[in-house]
């Protein structure tokens, strides 16, 4: 799942609840809402959520970006 815009990362937190997806990337233009979604989404806080799943990037919907390619909704 691609979470555009994921801001502190509130959708992405939900989606690890959830073990069928796979892997997660957010992405947002906020570095600061990157800080904060990666101090919330630390995997040892979060119950059955293994490192991996999930990876935080800076960038915008606005432009092309081969990390956006392959996910089966965003």
């Amino acid at each position: 799942v691609l979470d555009l815009g994921c801001g502190e990362g509130k959708l992405i937190r939900e989606l690890l609840r959830d073990r069928r997806f796979e892997e997660i990337l957010g992405v947002d233009v906020s570095v600061r809402g990157l800080e904060v979604a990666a101090r919330r989404l630390k995997p040892e806080r979060l119950p059955d959520a293994p490192a991996g799943r999930v990876k935080l990037v800076h960038g915008s919907l606005t432009y092309r970006d081969k990390r956006f390619g392959g996910f089966d909704a965003a």
